[in-house]
């Protein structure tokens, strides 16, 4: 016990209760209670820091740090409490031998590679180049540098990187970078970014050069400059793409707008808008492009060049209409129809049964109203 305690090479104690600890080779203790430990090449704590500063020219190790912080190229620690941790390398690494739990919980933690290994982040910012955390949470505010990948949950405002992944679920309310990816569900608000990747998605919205959802989205809007893609059910206002919006069950929301859209299942939406507009199953809705396409039944509007659907319950407005049962009416040059139960209005209209009325230049029945008729032609 003392002020100080310096070695020619190395100062050893097993336990220190001072203001300084100094050598220039090692500066030693299990047990260390003072303002700082100093040793030029390594300072290291076998059993527990108490104090101000861990500082070195090489490496700090402490098997547990209760302080300001660690300052030096390469700072490690199996349980670190403090204001901040820096250096070049920032090592956090579980003891399974202690049976605690390793953690760190900081203000900050500022180095070129942080690494967490069986370890839980707690504080407000990690930054670096790369930030790695293994087999632990993070829960802070900001993860912030060029590689940011964190193997179970994250919790906190948002990630900023180049590349960001998490393989767990993700709660924050942006995730920035070139590239995003949550292996599990993502929840909070946007991911902004070239790409975007998730499990399931319940947030705000997606938006970047291409969305990809493995499951569920649950959100406002999916926005893509190339693709958006959800495996799944989609719930929410808005998919919109360059190119393409694909989902894989229902999509229920407002619209989808892009070149290409397709729902495999059903749709239930006000318009969805594209020179090729794909519905598997039943649509509810409008469809507005070149070619619209309703597998099963048509409960709105399908106006473009050719739009064809099984059943049709509203109207279709083009240049080629066709339809198995039609329960409303069509407009364009060629209409054909099954069995029809409303009005056909166009150059050539086609009906195997009509129950309606034919307006054209050439209608053709097979069953209801005559075979062939010019002008007008009434079935009942």
């Amino acid at each position: 016990m003392g002020l100080t305690q310096i070695g020619l090479a190395k100062s050893t104690s097993k336990e220190f209760y001072g203001l300084l600890q100094f050598a220039p080779y090692e500066s030693r203790a299990d047990r260390f209670v003072g303002v700082m430990q100093l040793g030029l090449v390594t300072s290291r704590i076998e059993e527990s820091f108490h104090g101000g500063f861990q500082v070195t020219l090489g490496k700090n190790t402490a098997a547990a740090l209760y302080g300001l912080g660690q300052l030096g190229p390469w700072n490690n620690a199996a349980h670190f409490v403090g204001g901040l941790q820096f250096g070049a390398y920032n090592h956090v690494l579980d003891d399974p031998e202690d049976g605690l739990e390793s953690r760190i919980v900081t203000a900050a933690q500022i180095g070129a590679f942080n690494q967490l290994e069986r370890a839980h982040f707690y504080g407000l910012l990690q930054l670096g180049a790369v930030n790695h955390v293994i087999d632990g949470d993070f829960h802070g505010l900001l993860q912030i540098g060029a590689a940011n990948r964190n193997t179970k949950d994250f919790y906190g405002a948002s990630q900023v990187g180049i590349v960001n992944e998490v393989k767990g679920d993700s709660y924050e309310v942006l995730q920035l970078g070139f590239g995003n990816i949550v292996m599990d569900g993502f929840s909070g608000g946007f991911q902004v970014g070239s790409y975007n990747g998730a499990g399931t998605f319940g947030g705000i919205g997606q938006v970047g050069l291409a969305s990809f959802i493995k499951q569920d989205f649950r959100g406002f809007m999916q926005v893509g400059a190339a693709f958006n893609a959800t495996l799944e059910e989609y719930r929410g206002a808005l998919q919109v793409a360059g190119v393409l919006n694909l989902v894989g069950n229902d999509f229920r929301g407002v619209a989808q707008v892009a070149a290409f859209n397709g729902v495999l299942d059903d749709a239930y939406m006000l318009a969805q808008i594209g020179a090729v507009n794909i519905t598997f199953k039943s649509h509810h809705g409008a469809q507005l492009g070149a070619v619209n396409i309703t597998g099963k039944n048509l409960y709105g509007l399908q106006a473009g060049f050719i739009s064809g659907s099984g059943e049709v319950y509203g109207a279709q407005l083009g240049a080629v209409n066709l339809s198995r049962e039609l329960k409303g009416a069509t407009f364009g040059v060629v209409n054909v129809g099954g069995r029809v139960t409303g009005l056909q209005v166009g150059l050539v209209n086609r009906a195997s049964r009509l129950r309606g009325v034919q307006l054209g230049l050439v209608n053709l029945s097979s069953e209801g109203g005559l075979p062939f008729l010019p002008v007008m032609n009434v079935g009942l």
